[in-house]
């Protein structure tokens, strides 16, 4: 809203990526493209990491974990080139 009030067309001049797909990136002015997570996978994952830390009785090293996110291109993104 900020930039069609400046005169700032997206994705024309400027593209607009999100990031956490909530509910409030569709059904407004534009469609925002986004990176997404899934905190129910996330979730499980640390759990399961405190999990194994409390019955190491606190021997346990936590581990690192990297969930990549989607890509979910929607409306904000101008094609590579331009449109």
């Amino acid at each position: 809203k900020c930039l069609k009030e400046r005169g700032i067309i997206v994705p024309n001049d400027v593209s607009v990526i999100c990031f956490d797909d909530t509910p409030e990136t569709t059904g407004g002015i534009i469609n925002l493209t986004t990176l997404a997570q899934n905190p129910n996978t996330m979730g499980r994952a640390a759990a399961e990491n405190l999990l194994s830390l409390l019955h190491e009785n606190g021997n346990h090293l936590c581990k690192k974990t990297i969930f990549p996110p989607a890509l979910i291109v929607r409306d904000s993104v101008a094609p590579l080139g331009g449109k």
